[in-house]
């Protein structure tokens, strides 16, 4: 979707906001998990995205590739 709202993918399709709503609602109790990707002998590199003043996506990756992202308060060392 990218940074695409609610109301400019139903202008896109041209359909309302009631059918698109219908169409991601079986997505949305699903968990989001990336693919396992095998990261011995690699380097990973992992930095935050801060959302919000108090919502950071940490992301991880290896070979230029995302192996995981969590979301939490903040950026620290124990997260």
């Amino acid at each position: 979707m990218g940074k695409q709202n609610k109301n400019d993918l139903a202008e896109k399709y041209r359909i309302n906001r009631t059918i698109l709503f219908r169409w991601f609602k079986p997505f949305w109790n699903e968990k989001i998990k990336p693919r396992d990707i095998d990261i011995s002998n690699s380097n990973l590199i992992i930095d935050g995205k801060y959302l919000d003043r108090k919502t950071v996506c940490l992301i991880g990756i290896v070979d230029k590739k995302v192996v995981f992202w969590k979301f939490d308060n903040g950026e620290n060392y124990l997260t």
